[in-house]
């Protein structure tokens, strides 16, 4: 109905400080990172502090971080509590809204 229509409070994109927005930024070693989004886990591959405390502040506006750390060289982790499927899919939706509104372009793969 329509209760679901309507904005509630930190739902959105996220703003981070230490991106300008409007500006293109390669600040990933090769100018891009991969994320990867599979049940409570979300997987960055290749990402800067930056860009993962831009994932952070993201995450913590749809779901509460259980974990979180490096698992190899450039792969980092975040493991969720579940909020089930549609916060999933509101997490998903966001993610990619912010990091498009911060100079990032998802690529095709």
């Amino acid at each position: 109905g329509a209760a679901h229509s309507r904005s509630r409070r930190g739902c959105g994109p996220a703003k981070s400080q230490k991106f300008n927005l409007g500006t293109k930024h390669s600040a990933s070693t090769a100018g891009y990172f991969l994320l990867s989004f599979k049940g409570d886990k979300l997987k960055v591959v290749n990402a800067e502090t930056a860009e993962l405390n831009l994932l952070s502040l993201i995450i913590k506006r749809h779901s509460r971080i259980s974990r979180a750390g490096w698992d190899r060289n450039i792969s980092y982790s975040f493991r969720l509590t579940s909020g089930g499927r549609h916060c999933m899919i509101q997490l998903v939706a966001d993610t990619l809204l912010s990091l498009y509104q911060n100079g990032w372009q998802p690529v095709a793969p």
